[in-house]
């Protein structure tokens, strides 16, 4: 049975559209069913049954689709939802659509054909968050979550930290990014950030230009949910510096990984937004940052060093070369940043698999202002 998915929308960008389509082939698909831009696992899941990450958090934005079954004629195909109040209906454009969460409550979305019948609709429930984690981005490429406490974050003066949003009712997650506003003194700069790649994500940037304590409020929908205070530290204070490699978890020839650069004060406390030096036995690298990424090897054992204002960690990687990169760089322009290579890694597999992910999915950011603000009607 031939199957269609149709993708579309600002969010659904071309990329995204081959994809799913393949998945629709792959699982041959023979009913109606929703996705959204928010979570699209490569599971096979997706073409049979509604994969909607509910609740979505009040003020945010992402893109529905449909995936349809025996060559049903999408084009012509239109989203409604029962209460625009609660949930918005934007750029409908047959088979998918923009759509907001402007405030908390339920609603019905359904899809209608070119006759007006309904061929699939699905309950969605917009929710306004109660609290809000910070997960550290580095850590999160080795597979370790270290959420900041709520005492705050210690950041180095003039260095960036880019941390990863998320958003809850109690203990239950909500889903959804383009919410978040932030509010913060002029010693400080405050920057959300969305990005666009397979899952949309929510992020702030923190980068305090003097020493001391800092507050950044946060918004969520031009209202305040509360405040992370931001300690700038100085090169002086760092105390030790960690290396940590990406878990083993029997890794294949050629599998992309990465290892990071983490300061610590003297009780241990990290500091983020150190931008490290390289070296891979003995050589250095070129560039600063706190991540270096190299392909697996394992028939190569080489000594990866981390050093910062005369600090340093060495490790064992399996690996023969690689790149100095950063935690702070959420665009698609990883692949161009090799650190004493050629203009590009000889791996093949890296090379697709960066080429792939980091441009032709396009991941998207969008800066918004640093002061608070509330979608309106």
């Amino acid at each position: 049975m031939m199957a269609l998915l149709l993708a579309g929308g600002r969010r659904a960008r071309w990329p995204l559209a081959p994809l799913l389509f393949c998945l629709a082939l792959l699982t041959g698909c023979d009913q109606v069913t929703f996705s959204d831009s928010i979570d699209l696992d490569f599971d096979f899941s997706l073409t049979r049954s509604d994969t909607l990450n509910l609740p979505y958090v009040t003020g945010s934005e992402m893109s529905l689709f449909v995936v349809g079954a025996d060559g049903a004629e999408a084009a012509g195909w239109t989203f409604e939802s029962s209460d625009p109040t609660v949930f918005r209906i934007e750029d409908d454009r047959g088979g998918s659509a923009d759509c907001v969460a402007v405030r908390a409550g339920t609603v019905e979305v359904s899809v209608r054909d070119e006759d007006g019948d309904v061929v699939h609709e699905a309950t969605i429930e917009v929710a306004d968050p109660t609290r809000v984690t910070l997960l550290p981005h580095g850590p999160l490429l080795v597979d370790w979550e270290a959420p900041v406490e709520r005492s705050g974050v210690d950041v180095l003066t003039d260095g960036t930290a880019t941390l990863l949003v998320r958003f809850f009712r109690g203990d239950q997650r909500l889903y959804g990014n383009g919410t978040l506003s932030v509010g913060s003194g002029p010693d400080l700069i405050a920057t959300p950030e969305t990005t666009f790649l397979f899952e949309d994500r929510e992020w702030l940037q923190l980068t305090p230009l003097t020493e001391g304590r800092h507050e950044v409020d946060l918004f969520f929908d031009g209202r305040r949910l509360g405040a992370l205070e931001v300690r700038a530290r100085t090169a002086d204070e760092v105390a030790s510096i960690e290396l940590r490699d990406e878990p083993t978890r029997d890794p294949e020839e050629d599998d992309l990984r990465v290892a990071l650069g983490l300061a610590r004060l003297e009780d241990g406390t990290p500091v983020y937004g150190v931008d490290f030096t390289w070296d891979l036995d003995g050589i250095d690298q070129e560039g600063t940052g706190d991540l270096f990424r190299y392909t697996y090897d394992s028939n190569a054992t080489s000594r990866l060093g981390v050093a910062f204002d005369g600090l340093g960690a060495q490790a064992d990687i399996a690996a023969t070369e690689g790149f100095v990169d950063s935690s702070n760089d959420l665009g698609c322009h990883v692949a161009a940043r090799v650190g004493g290579l050629s203009s590009r890694p000889s791996s093949t597999a890296w090379s697709l698999g960066l080429g792939i992910m980091g441009c032709a999915l396009r991941a998207r950011r969008r800066r918004r202002s640093e002061n608070p603000r509330r979608r309106r009607e």
